[in-house]
């Protein structure tokens, strides 16, 4: 689910479907293309996966050619 957000209240929110299942879950949110909209990161134990989102429309689904190291974990900026 895609919350818009103003401060602590929901104007809005929009279902995602998650094409990959429970094998991935959502490590971080950033915004990697440098647009105005934060990507979402999938990790699926070493295989991450970066959705590209225009608002909470997904614009292309990207697999990354490396892996993450056993044992690590990607989060978001801090």
């Amino acid at each position: 689910m895609i919350w818009h957000m103003n401060r602590t209240a929901v104007l809005n929110q929009v279902a995602i479907s998650n094409a990959f299942g429970t094998a991935y879950t959502v490590n971080a949110l950033s915004n990697l293309q440098g647009y105005a909209n934060p990507d979402i990161i999938f990790q699926g134990g070493a295989q991450l996966v970066v959705w590209d989102m225009n608002d909470s429309a997904r614009t292309a689904a990207l697999a990354m050619t490396s892996t993450v190291p056993a044992g690590w974990t990607v989060v978001g900026p801090k």
